[in-house]
């Protein structure tokens, strides 16, 4: 999402968006994303649809987290 359009109250229905494309057009068992841990508002968005945290790491200094979401579309 840009930048610009953050913080605005739409970040759950977009991420719902790009979840339902990807589950009708590809029909995943599970979605899986990295987010860096400084995005707080992220985060929160993801856990609210249903991700939940797996793992984390760091790279080039930078603290991660890989989420999970079984996710079945809300039609």
């Amino acid at each position: 999402m840009k930048p610009s359009r953050t913080g605005k109250g739409t970040g759950q229905s977009f991420v719902e968006a790009g979840l339902a494309f990807a589950n009708e057009a590809f029909h995943p068992k599970e979605m899986r994303l990295t987010v860096a841990v400084f995005n707080k508002r992220a985060i929160t968005v993801y856990k609210r649809v249903g991700f939940s945290m797996q793992h984390s790491f760091k790279h080039h200094g930078v603290d991660f987290i890989t989420m999970t979401c079984s996710y079945l579309g809300k039609n």
